[in-house]
Formats: C-alpha cells, sequence, structure tokens
C-alpha cells in the first residue's frame, strides 16, 4: 500500500478510535455515534495538522513509513496512530477551538477593515474642510485639525496626516507648531513638497527683522527642496509655486532679499525679485 495513503488510513482510524472511545466515556451525549466518529477524524487530522504547525515534518513520517525497516516502521504507524487517537479523543474541543480561532481572526480583520474606513473618512473629511473654499473657516479648519490630531494619536498614515496638520496649524497662524509637525512627516520621508512647505513654515515663523539662523534654516530647505525635486516631474510644479510665494503677498516674500536666499534661488535659476 502507498506510504501516503497508509498515513491517512491510520489518522481516519485514530481519528475514529478516539471519537468512539470519547463517545463512550462523555456523560451527555452530543449527537450518535456516528457523528462522534466522523468528529474523532476530522479531530485526528486536526491534532496531526498541528503537530506539523509545531515542527513535525509529516512528509518525513511518511518517508519512515517506506525507507525505514519493520521496527522503525512499526514505531512510526504508533506514533502516528496514537496523535489521531488524541486528536480524535479531543475532537470536538478541537473543533470548536479552531472555529472560535478562525471566528476571530475573522472579527478581527472585519473590525480592522471598518476602523481603516473610519480613519480614511475621517481623513477625507479634515482634507476637504482645508481646501474647499467654502469651508474654510478658522472654525472648519479647527475641527479639522480635531480630526486630524485624533488620527495622528491612533498612528493612522503619520507622513500624510502630519503634511495636513501642518497646512491647518499654519492657517490658524501657528507657525512653530506648523515646523513640527512638518518635521515629523519629513523624518518619515523627506520628499520636495514637505521641505519646500517647512521652508515656508520657518519663514512665517521668523522674526521681523529675520534672525540670520532663521534665513539659513529657510535657504537649506529650500535647496534640499530643490535638489530632490531635480530631474522629477514635480520639478516644474515646485518652481512655480516657490515663485508664487516670493511674490510680494507669499510666504517667502518677507526674505526675497537675503544673501541666503538669493544664492540658492540663483544657484537653481530661479530669479528673487
Amino acid at each position: 500500500m502507498d506510504a501516503l495513503v497508509f498515513s491517512a488510513v491510520i489518522v481516519f482510524f485514530g481519528g475514529a478510535l478516539g471519537g468512539f472511545v470519547s463517545f463512550r466515556r462523555a456523560e451527555k451525549h452530543e449527537g450518535g455515534k456516528v457523528d462522534a466518529v466522523l468528529v474523532g477524524i476530522a479531530g485526528g487530522i486536526v491534532g496531526v495538522t498541528f503537530l506539523t504547525s509545531l515542527g513535525l515534518d509529516f512528509g518525513n513520517v511518511v518517508n519512515q513509513l517506506t525507507g525505514a525497516g519493520s521496527e522503525g516502521f512499526v514505531t512510526t504507524t504508533f506514533k502516528l496512530l496514537a496523535i489521531a487517537v488524541v486528536g480524535g479523543y479531543l475532537g470536538r474541543h478541537l473543533l470548536r477551538a479552531v472555529g472560535e480561532r478562525l471566528l476571530n481572526a475573522r472579527i478581527d480583520r472585519v473590525e480592522r477593515v471598518e476602523q481603516e474606513l473610519a480613519q480614511e473618512n475621517k481623513f477625507l473629511n479634515a482634507s476637504l474642510r482645508l481646501t474647499s473654499n467654502a469651508l474654510q473657516t478658522d472654525e472648519s479648519i479647527q475641527d479639522a485639525l480635531s480630526l486630524l490630531n485624533g488620527l495622528r494619536d491612533e498612528g493612522y498614515k503619520i507622513r500624510q496626516v502630519e503634511l495636513l496638520r501642518a497646512f491647518a496649524l499654519k492657517r490658524l497662524g501657528q507657525f512653530h507648531d506648523a515646523v513640527q509637525a512638518v518635521d515629523v512627516a519629513l523624518s518619515v520621508k523627506r520628499v520636495p513638497i514637505a521641505l519646500y512647505n517647512k521652508a515656508c513654515y520657518l519663514a512665517l515663523s521668523a522674526g521681523d527683522p529675520a534672525g540670520e539662523e532663521d534665513v539659513k534654516a529657510v535657504a537649506e530647505a529650500l535647496n534640499e527642496a530643490f535638489e530632490r525635486a531635480k530631474g522629477a516631474e514635480e520639478e516644474s510644479g515646485l518652481r512655480k509655486q516657490i515663485e508664487a510665494d516670493l511674490a510680494v503677498t507669499g510666504d517667502l516674500a518677507g526674505l526675497r532679499e537675503h544673501r541666503e536666499l538669493q544664492n540658492v534661488l540663483t544657484k537653481h535659476s530661479l530669479a528673487g525679485n
């Protein structure tokens, strides 16, 4: 007889035997003898599968049944039979435990998906409040910030949330906090748009007149933004944004005459005035 088929017969027989013994010993029966035998067979299969997950090499067991001598054959057969009998005896409990584990895993997955959808909805709601002209009131921006603070505390899309938080804080005039938020986003990934935003927030948070260190920080952020955007699709858009912010009412307007900033603009072929 083929070793794999023989192994299956041993598991089925051991499981059925374990299930029947469990039925005879039970004070209260759940189903009849046939049901107990079928549950026992399933329990035997689960028992072997469980031990396989813990390191039992079932393929090696099958090979031992074919390659071992008579003594090894008998030893391996009884080991497999013992596992199946125990699994069959505990069959109903094993199946219930497996069922509960699968159900709990499914419930956890559903709850996780629901949480992700709720978080995505909050993020989109906050984005709409910050980008829609009709909703850009201080109250709406504060509501958006509250949503984003909650998402930050939940660890949701840290970089995207912090970038949007920084934008909301800027709109509320909290420039130092905006710089801190964009720094968190940059700690995840240093992208040109985030560096450009940082330069704007630093410029807005600088005193009037701006200190030398403030101007230097703005220039460094802008320079890195240029360097990282060089040759990328976003380079053209970044240049247009910086040109707009160098205008009279732009975020960078107050610093455009400073030498540090002029050097960066000249280096990247962008006029500062």
